[in-house]
């Protein structure tokens, strides 16, 4: 959530919050792509604890670029309720990236060009994120099948986002 544990647009799909407490059906509005569309904008997502070097890099990055900058900085809150509580939150960081929650990257708007800075992630371990964290794990113990379905449907999202944004990558590279 982005609301203090309220269902938002950026809320993904399986999420429990404070007014969704049989989990959000639909999946969450991408930003990233939505600020691709805009002309000459600077757009990366960053995860500190993931890849401390990428977030550095991609804040001069947007500081330099003439035109507006967004970035889209992960930042966990206490309504996710991470397993080991936010002091973990950098290693939740590093997973969330991981395993393909989260990608890092940056667009460059100048000669639209998209570079992935984060590793390809590994799909199959995807449920860690779901077992961790009580937005999701919620959902499970209320109703396990509900929670499978929608668990699915993210793991699906995050997949074709990947890929998406890999294919746009490899385009951008060839080019």
């Amino acid at each position: 959530s982005n609301t203090g544990g309220q269902k938002s647009k950026s809320t993904r799909a399986g999420g429990v919050a404070e007014f969704a407490s049989s989990g959000k059906y639909e999946n969450k509005k991408d930003l990233f792509k939505i600020a691709m569309a805009i002309p000459n904008v600077y757009v990366a997502s960053v995860s500190m604890g993931a890849n401390m070097q990428q977030t550095l890099k991609v804040f001069k990055e947007a500081k330099e670029h003439k035109g507006p900058s967004l970035i889209i900085a992960y930042s966990p809150c206490i309504e996710q309720g991470i397993y080991g509580g936010l002091e973990s939150s950098l290693d939740e960081q590093k997973l969330l990236v991981d395993v393909g929650y989260n990608i890092l990257m940056r667009y460059n708007p100048e000669n639209d060009s998209l570079t992935l800075d984060s590793k390809e992630p590994d799909f199959d371990s995807y449920t860690t994120v779901f077992k961790r964290e009580l937005r999701y794990k919620n959902l499970e113990t209320k109703n396990k099948e509900e929670f499978e379905k929608l668990y699915q449907e993210n793991l699906d999202t995050a997949k074709k986002r990947y890929n998406y944004f890999k294919d746009y990558e490899n385009k951008t590279q060839k080019d």
